[in-house]
């Protein structure tokens, strides 16, 4: 038996993968609005993601007015990280967001991210030492700018390449 080529267009079998927002937990596809007014799933979770991401974006601006202030900073700053955070929880749901966080690849900045946002909180809210609470949040903003790097393909490796360059010097 010979095989003959088949008339079908080819497209089919290589669909291109979805953007991750758009990857929902469900497996069947958010259902139309109903008679009723009531909200369908996907509008949920997209004006959750909504109200939550510009909430924590609020709270990051809004600690700018207090940047001088580290303590009063350290708690916006951190919260607003945290709304920020969460608000992605909405859109892939809170498992897959956990599941992400922990993976192999972003084990290390998701648990150094964490771990200075606490420290932060920490030295703002009990040991109320400006110094310590403005070192943790330089900690905190070089943790959250990996664990965002962690999520564009190849670009930690990249910002280390760069900046072992910038940095590589003989004396």
């Amino acid at each position: 038996m010979s095989k003959t080529k088949s008339n079908k267009p080819r497209h089919w079998k290589t669909a291109t993968p979805s953007p991750l927002w758009m990857i929902s937990t469900a497996t069947a596809p958010c259902p139309p609005h109903s008679l009723t007014n009531k909200l369908s799933v996907c509008d949920q979770r997209l004006y959750g993601f909504a109200i939550c991401f510009a909430a924590g974006l609020t709270c990051t601006l809004l600690s700018m007015l207090v940047f001088f202030k580290p303590i009063k900073f350290a708690i916006a700053f951190t919260l607003g990280n945290l709304l920020s955070l969460g608000s992605t929880a909405f859109l892939i749901g809170p498992k897959r967001q956990v599941t992400m966080m922990l993976d192999p690849v972003r084990i290390y900045a998701t648990s150094i991210y964490i771990a200075s946002m606490i420290i932060a909180l920490f030295c703002a809210l009990y040991v109320h030492n400006k110094l310590l609470t403005f070192l943790a949040l330089i900690l905190e903003f070089g943790a959250l700018v990996w664990y965002s790097l962690s999520y564009i393909p190849f670009a930690r490796s990249m910002v280390s390449k760069i900046m072992a360059s910038c940095f590589d010097t003989e004396f």
